[in-house]
């Protein structure tokens, strides 16, 4: 197998670490993976070591697998798992560059794990850098950054791979022609397949007169950029009367200022229990600010947990009949009520 060309394994990470916001971990790894082509030193690294580093590895990307697929959503799950599996598989690939023999014998890696001796005489050398270049690739693919740069900077990358495998002596024109027209169907193939995406979620929406709706204060999922049919409906979801001053244009439900993939979420934004006021006052949101209007609103709720809506600037919530009320830095409101049905209450705003 021809060996990795110089330095195309430090580019492939460092468009990695570019595409996933992670350049800052990206940069040493890639130096420390192209070091050995100056450093003479060199570490005596058997099998069975090499076998535990890339069954760590692999574990690894389970076990981020695992936490990010039950404490949010499996395919946000997946997708963040992808773009650091190129970390997860980094101690292996370290290993066999600063290693003597520059290559791991698959046929010994296999005979170790069924505790062979000794392994098969005529050994099978990889070289799992050129595996560890299309991982790095999907992980930055998986960042969902993109754009004809994005396209451009990875058909450099792969005609440089392809260079290295181009056989010596033979004119560089049929080569160049075919690397060409390659790069020009792989380009034309994406767009195909993101219409046909966008064609399949437009008949999607077009079934659920509810997507996107949710009503957490950390992570809303979106369909930004799709075009789905709108949806009229004379459902009543919440009832307003103005009681002082002119009606609120706008209501306030919760804020999210991190998007990633097609989920809004809310970075450093802890619900904080606000202190119970005394019987007949109300929940005082700014302390010692003169509200100029006030308006009623109504709402069904069901659930342990439910986020009010409120008009921007809201000092007070009034006439309100929960067990408790919190909030975060973005004025989300979220109450605990005394049982499911109808609630009402009043907000005092400027």
């Amino acid at each position: 197998m021809r060996p990795v060309p110089p330095l195309l394994l430090a580019a492939t990470l460092l468009f990695w670490g570019w595409q996933t916001g992670l350049l800052w971990l990206a940069l040493p790894l890639a130096a420390a993976l192209e070091a050995p082509r100056w450093v003479a030193l060199r570490l005596e690294l058997r099998t069975a070591p090499l076998a535990r580093t890339f069954d760590f590895g692999l574990l690894g990307a389970f076990v981020i697998a695992g936490y990010l697929i039950t404490t949010g959503s499996s395919t946000q799950g997946i997708v963040l798992t992808l773009q650091v599996l190129p970390l997860t598989l980094a101690p292996f690939v370290l290993a066999q560059a600063w290693s003597v023999a520059g290559g791991i014998d698959l046929k010994a890696l296999w005979s170790n794990r069924q505790r062979r001796d000794p392994p098969p005489a005529r050994p099978y050398p990889v070289d799992f850098r050129w595996l560890y270049l299309p991982v790095c690739v999907v992980a930055a693919s998986a960042a969902n950054q993109r754009g004809p740069l994005f396209f451009g900077l990875l058909g450099v990358l792969g005609a440089w791979a392809l260079l290295a495998a181009r056989e010596r002596g033979r004119s560089p024109g049929p080569w160049l022609a075919l690397l060409l027209a390659a790069t020009l169907t792989g380009y034309a193939g994406q767009l195909g397949l993101y219409r046909l995406q966008q064609a399949i979620l437009y008949y999607a929406l077009d079934f659920d007169p509810e997507a996107g709706a949710d009503s957490d204060p950390y992570r809303n999922a979106t369909a930004l950029g799709q075009v789905g049919t709108l949806k009229l409906s004379d459902a009543i979801v919440l009832r307003l009367r103005a009681d002082a001053g002119a009606p609120p244009r706008l209501l306030h439900r919760a804020t999210y200022d991190t998007y990633a993939g097609t989920t809004w979420t809310a970075r450093d934004a802890l619900l904080e229990p606000l202190a119970r006021p005394p019987p007949g006052a109300g929940w005082q949101l700014e302390p010692g600010v003169e509200a100029g209007a006030r308006v009623t609103l109504h709402t069904l709720v069901d659930g342990e947990r439910a986020l009010l809506a409120a008009p921007p600037g809201a000092t007070a919530l009034e006439r309100l009949d929960v067990a408790g009320v919190r909030r975060n830095r973005f004025g989300a409101l979220e109450v605990t009520p005394q049982a499911d049905g109808l609630l009402g209450y009043r907000v005092a705003y400027r």
